[in-house]
């Protein structure tokens, strides 16, 4: 079965915030990680996987490219948004590599 980010959020318990500012960074979308991380992403240009830094006056902080842009399609399986949501919580905790598919 295929859904969006959103629906897997939702099917999952994970909170799902639309469009916003966090300091100077607009992004897309925000999902609130059952751990109470904070998880950013934000539009890329074309498929990608590269993961930018912010500054705010609280510090640094991870922007990702939103999940259709590192998976390559609008919808997925629940394996596929897993794969990218485990990247996701291991580059906050601290293991900051590349996606691979």
């Amino acid at each position: 079965m295929k859904r969006t980010v959103k629906q897997w959020c939702l099917q999952k318990g994970y909170n799902w915030h639309g469009p916003g500012v966090h300091g100077n960074c607009h992004y897309d979308y925000k999902i609130i990680l059952a751990d109470g991380r904070k998880a950013f992403f934000r539009t890329a240009h074309g498929r990608s996987s590269v993961v930018r830094m912010y500054q705010t006056r609280h510090g640094e902080f991870a922007v990702f490219p939103v999940f259709s842009q590192v998976i390559g399609k609008k919808e997925m399986s629940l394996a596929q948004f897993e794969k990218v949501l485990n990247w996701v919580e291991a580059w906050l905790a601290g293991d900051c590599r590349q996606f691979h598919a």
